[in-house]
């Protein structure tokens, strides 16, 4: 992303990860921006694997290495000294994790609130869960309200192993 384009946002309707004892799978939507980037891992409907709650380790680097090669991430870095002209390096996934607010959403019926949930996730040496809405995370971070709408695709045969007996 150059300086002054507009925002991206891309989306993932299967994110996959590993888990215990099957894999994981959960939605993702990201919104790329000049100076951070909003990422927002969903909960999918009737789902039975590993949650989104329990698997951010396994979840963050895929995401980010996604969004790396589809949309590039590089512009988090801090310009280099002059004097390095040569140094074609990208940003480094710690640059790139210091700019980056991490959501968990339950919708509605997904999890153990009803009603649905949403968190932001922070990690500070170990990870904290910030309960809050949708409108408060719009107002304090710009993030569109149609951010947080999705329609999920229907599940197939082939999106979840079974496990072994």
């Amino acid at each position: 992303m150059s300086p002054g384009m507009a925002a991206t946002t891309k989306q993932y309707s299967r994110i996959k990860y590993p888990g215990v004892p099957i894999e994981g799978a959960c939605f993702v939507r990201a919104l790329v921006r000049q100076n951070d980037v909003i990422v927002l891992a969903a909960q999918l409907q009737n789902y039975g694997g590993p949650s989104v709650t329990n698997s951010w380790e396994a979840i963050r680097p895929i995401v980010i290495k996604k969004l790396q090669t589809d949309v590039g991430l590089d512009h988090l870095a801090k310009a280099k000294p002059w004097w390095k002209f040569w140094d074609r390096s990208g940003a480094t996934y710690a640059e790139i994790m210091a700019k980056t607010r991490w959501l968990e959403y339950y919708p509605p019926s997904t999890g153990l609130r009803p009603e649905g949930s949403i968190a932001e996730v922070i990690m500070i040496g170990h990870i904290e869960w910030v309960h809050t809405n949708q409108e408060n995370l719009t107002r304090l971070y710009g993030i569109p309200s149609s951010f947080f709408t999705f329609q999920e695709k229907p599940h197939s045969i082939l999106d979840f192993k079974i496990p072994p007996p």
